[in-house]
């Protein structure tokens, strides 16, 4: 998975390879995305999971992926039923957790969020797993904005 996300053709093309990967190699998650931050406004680039999310934009600070954000810190919950700040996708979910993606000087850029159908599905190896993958996608995202630095110079 490391050297196919490096070497995607595109930021985009990276993001929806690890999506569906995640999807394909871990039974327990049910829909995964990548989020990218623009101003005030977290965008969904690329999704794989039975159902689109009717959430392809969300505000900083709203729902758990807007905690991630405005904390810049990784946000796992065993039972969304149980949390007041959840912003419900589909009503199968059970858990969620949300990874941030971080720049060289570690500052939040985007996220990994994933759901499950199961309570309590994730864990300190999801979560490891899932910041390694953060830091792939982070690579990606530099070598993106590299390609079109001269066109800024």
């Amino acid at each position: 998975m490391d050297r196919a996300v490096l070497d995607a053709p595109s930021f985009r093309a990276a993001a929806k390879l690890a999506c569906v990967i995640l999807r394909k190699e871990l039974s327990h998650y049910t829909w995964a995305g990548v989020y990218m931050l623009y101003g005030q406004e977290l965008v969904l680039e690329e999704w794989d999971g039975e159902h689109a999310t009717q959430h392809t934009k969300i505000r900083v600070g709203r729902g758990l992926c807007g905690l991630a954000a405005v904390e810049n810190r990784a946000v796992v919950v065993k039972d969304v039923r149980e949390e007041p700040r959840y912003v419900a996708c589909f009503q199968s979910t059970r858990s969620e957790i949300v990874v941030p993606v971080r720049n060289v000087q570690g500052k939040f850029i985007g996220e990994i969020d994933c759901d499950s159908d199961e309570i309590g599905a994730f864990h300190a190896t999801d979560l490891a797993f899932l910041e390694w993958l953060a830091d792939r996608l982070s690579q990606r995202w530099r070598r993106e904005l590299e390609a079109f630095a001269p066109a800024f110079s």
